[in-house]
């Protein structure tokens, strides 16, 4: 019998699917099936997967049209066979030789049906192990035994290995979006199992940086649905912290978008705004001490006119980008990479390098750009304009840090906002 069966659909990921392959194959843990879902490629994915399954009797390759991510592992789970379950995305890759055998064995000796690990970012070729303060629930302190009540963060569904039997008997599965499928599926999961086991060790490296990420009308319906289930499971069962994040996600990554298709009068996601304004529960908010004045989304004609003055916004903006000859992004994460893409596009705007507080904790470059400590750049603070492209709660600790340093320039922007620039 497979101790772990690991999941892994595949889309157009031939250039990284190797090393996914071979990450799964050199595990210490030999007891497991590979099932690879090829999820209707245009590339040579197939090709690789008929290669390595023809090699490795413990690899499983099906192929299908393209029914999207979700239907793939819910079908992936139908094929297991192993006692637990894993997922894989096809361009990342376990970090050691022995994820599986720890996870694994981390379950057997606890008794869990849920065992999970840390997380890392893997951008360019360096490992990255810092997360934002929204983010930074991806790395477990400690072994231990938790609670979903405790721990409250639906992000990172890899990082676990989950009982077959008890995916099964409680008919969990992925709902069928285009986008934000797993976080409702791992939050539901978390939440019915009672406890699960975390382990204080990296188990799992997620790719950025080199793809695309384009929030179309159907992804961002998706997306607000996702957020809208959490929005649900958080309020049904009292989970105040996980309230909070969801909204923090919805107001930093998918308002921008959500405004811009409903700008067009898109009646299912003007319906989607109130289903989640009216979901969005304050008093739980204030139960925990957090602030919920600006929770809600803006609706009907209060959306047409946020979205015009993000207009006027930009073109302010793009004239103070255009008086400078150098800039400099402050941020190389999330917001940064989003500002650097938009002002590449501005004529006679160029972006000298990224600037950040720590240099460790962050990639050596973005796109071929130099990513510096800011302390390292105190010669150009007469003359370059200093970009500051980070979450809206960072800019003041920032803003104070550059005055120190004496840097004369300082153009803070604003992520939600950004993301509507671009809206003619």
């Amino acid at each position: 019998m497979f101790k772990i069966s690991v999941i892994v659909p595949v889309y157009n990921m031939g250039g990284y699917l190797k090393n996914c392959l071979d990450s799964l194959l050199l595990q210490s843990l030999k007891e497991i099936e590979i099932i690879c879902i090829n999820d209707g490629s245009s590339d040579h994915s197939l090709e690789v997967l008929r290669q390595y399954s023809s090699a490795h009797s413990n690899i499983i390759v099906l192929d299908q049209e393209n029914c999207g991510v979700a239907a793939s592992r819910n079908r992936g789970i139908e094929m297991a066979r192993g006692e637990f379950v894993a997922f894989m995305d096809a361009d990342d890759f376990y970090p050691d030789l022995d994820v599986l055998e720890c996870l694994y064995h981390s379950a057997i000796e606890n008794n869990v049906q849920i065992c999970g690990g840390s997380l890392s970012k893997y951008i360019g070729d360096q490992t990255i192990t810092a997360f934002s303060q929204r983010d930074q629930n991806c790395v477990f302190q400690e072994n231990k035994m938790m609670t979903f009540r405790e721990y409250q963060f639906p992000y990172g569904f890899t990082r676990f290995i989950y009982h077959l039997g008890f995916l099964r008997k409680n008919q969990l599965s992925f709902p069928l979006y285009t986008y934000f499928e797993d976080p409702p599926f791992l939050a539901k999961a978390l939440n019915l199992v009672g406890q699960f086991y975390a382990i204080n060790k990296n188990v799992y490296s997620y790719r950025l940086g080199h793809k695309p990420n384009n929030l179309t009308l159907r992804k961002t319906s998706d997306y607000a649905t996702g957020v809208l289930d959490l929005l649900a499971l958080s309020r049904e069962e009292g989970l105040a912290r996980l309230h909070a994040n969801s909204i923090a996600v919805l107001h930093d990554d998918l308002t921008p978008a959500l405004y811009r298709h409903a700008v067009e009068w898109n009646s299912a996601l003007q319906e989607r705004i109130i289903q989640i304004n009216r979901t969005i529960d304050v008093d739980l908010l204030h139960s925990e001490g957090i602030d919920g004045s600006e929770a809600y989304l803006l609706e009907g004609e209060y959306i047409s006119n946020h979205v015009k003055q993000a207009i006027e916004n930009e073109k302010t903006f793009v004239k103070k980008l255009q008086e400078y000859p150098s800039i400099i992004i402050y941020g190389a994460g999330r917001v940064g990479t989003l500002a650097l893409e938009y002002i590449k596009g501005i004529q006679g705007s160029c972006v000298s390098c990224f600037a950040v507080t720590r240099g460790r904790d962050n990639p050596s470059n973005i796109y071929g750009i130099e990513v510096r400590s800011i302390h390292e750049l105190t010669e150009v603070r007469e003359n370059a304009l200093v970009v500051v492209a980070t979450y809206s709660y960072l800019h003041e600790e920032i803003q104070n840090t550059l005055s120190h340093l004496g840097f004369k320039h300082v153009l803070p922007i604003d992520y939600q906002e950004l993301q509507l620039y671009g809206i003619h």
